[in-house]
């Protein structure tokens, strides 16, 4: 029972542990996510992304990725809006730094997120009553991004990526291009991200 015991030991101790360091590793990869902002928008975005490992403890990782999100806009104090849902798609261009908390002979190492991301956004609104009249404006943003992520490398050349990370919008220059006083034109476009991916090392 004790030998059994000890084997099964090694054998969690071998796929959480190996030996060489991560100085000048990079990767390419691409991940999926799940965006929920503060305003019942949802949706899913793709991307692209390359890492490298300026140490063995931190990695810079510029990120393309395709937002698409919808809004279903609900009764607001009795009063039913006159669209009754929104779609906002586009790019978003993110450069993040990430901060492994543990060392790298670890195959699974958390790590802390902080970076900047841009991007230019379409809206549109969609009419309650089926005019098929569709509304919209365009918006470039820049935000803040933090949040906490796991890396689990399953061999030295691939690795699967674990992230939630909070998008911070601190500035938005919006152009509307229908009715001005439409209050959700100026809201600010924060929101969670949740994204599982996957990456080449080499």
């Amino acid at each position: 029972m004790r030998k059994r015991f000890l084997a099964t030991l090694l054998c969690l101790l071998s796929l959480c542990t190996y030996g060489y360091a991560q100085k000048g590793l990079q990767s390419v990869g691409m991940d999926v996510s799940y965006n929920h902002d503060f305003n019942s928008n949802k949706g899913l975005s793709f991307g692209v992304k390359y890492h490298y490992y300026l140490s063995n403890y931190i990695r810079v990782s510029p990120t393309i990725k395709w937002v698409s999100m919808k809004e279903v806009l609900a009764d607001y104090n009795g009063f039913r809006p006159l669209y009754s849902y929104a779609k906002t798609s586009g790019l978003d261009v993110s450069v993040d730094f990430q901060w492994f908390i543990i060392p790298p002979y670890n195959r699974l190492r958390p790590y802390l997120i902080t970076g900047v991301s841009s991007g230019y956004l379409k809206a549109e609104a969609i009419e309650r009553f089926e005019s098929q009249n569709e509304k919209g404006w365009w918006s470039s943003k820049f935000a803040l991004n933090y949040g906490i992520g796991l890396n689990w490398e399953i061999s030295p050349a691939i690795s699967l990526q674990f992230e939630t990370t909070r998008r911070e919008e601190i500035s938005n220059n919006s152009r509307v291009i229908f009715d001005a006083h439409w209050f959700y034109s100026t809201r600010p476009f924060t929101y969670i991200q949740i994204a599982i991916g996957a990456v080449y090392n080499f």
